[in-house]
């Protein structure tokens, strides 16, 4: 989506960049993407495309659990172009084969995640 206007304070239009569909939201229901400053609007265009429906893990930024088992944990994950509220926390199985976890256990030597 790109803002196209701004109605009033909370309310903004917006286009989607893969239908060209304009809708009207809240700004409650907003999130920033964080991309570079070079980045072209049909560039934003081909990416939201290819990314339709997927969502990227950005890192693994935290973890909770008791005892050694990291299977018994939970991760918490930075989704990529979303804030730090949106990030979520995912079973072991689900982070087990990401990247982001081999980082995390780089970061973290002491967890021992292998």
């Amino acid at each position: 989506m790109i803002i196209t206007s701004i109605d009033r304070p909370d309310i903004i239009q917006v286009r989607d960049l893969i239908t060209n569909k304009l809708s009207m939201v809240h700004t409650s229901r907003l999130r920033a993407f964080r991309h570079p400053k070079e980045m072209t609007t049909e560039e934003a265009a081909a990416l939201a495309a290819t990314d339709l429906d997927d969502f990227h893990v950005e890192s693994i930024v935290d973890h909770e659990g008791e005892g050694k088992d990291p299977k018994k944990w939970k991760f918490r994950v930075r989704w990529l172009g979303y804030e730090p509220e949106d990030d979520t926390w995912l079973k072991w199985s689900a982070v087990k084969d990401l990247e982001a976890l081999d980082t995390y256990s780089q970061a973290n030597p002491h967890l021992n995640l292998g």
